[in-house]
């Protein structure tokens, strides 16, 4: 029974802690054609997620990804919140201002490369993200 419990803990306590920074996709799979309405395709890659933000379609090719969200939060807050998230994921990430309510960051790791535009939905008062990952160039 100690036993058990010793093999419970050493499985369920990392993937407790895993969890601790939400993400749009956790795994790395390449090759698997899928588009999906209201969630990630499978193998998304580990990119953070805004809290409440929603997925609206998101797609996974050959180890090509994208997504849309939209959220309720401040444009500035989600700009501020990848700027200090996407480091601790390891993403390098710069960000520049493709207008006043425009913010396009490009973000690259060991295995993938790709951007997120953070910006002002059409209705005025969401916030749209668009994420893009695809390999990196060899």
């Amino acid at each position: 029974m100690r036993a058990k419990k010793i093999l419970f803990f050493l499985v369920c306590v990392p993937f407790l802690l895993s969890g601790c920074i939400p993400s749009v996709g956790q795994q790395d799979m390449t090759g698997k054609d899928e588009y999906i309405r209201g969630a990630a395709a499978p193998g998304f890659p580990s990119v953070p997620l805004y809290k409440g933000a929603q997925v609206v379609e998101s797609y996974g090719f050959e180890g090509k990804f994208g997504a849309s969200l939209i959220t309720g939060g401040d444009l500035s807050r989600v700009v501020k919140f990848y700027s200090e998230t996407l480091p601790t994921l390891g993403w390098d990430a710069s960000v520049s201002a493709s207008g006043v309510n425009s913010f396009t960051f490009d973000i690259k790791n060991q295995t993938q490369q790709g951007t997120i535009i953070v910006n002002t939905a059409a209705d005025g008062e969401t916030t749209a993200i668009t994420i893009s990952v695809l390999p990196t160039s060899q």
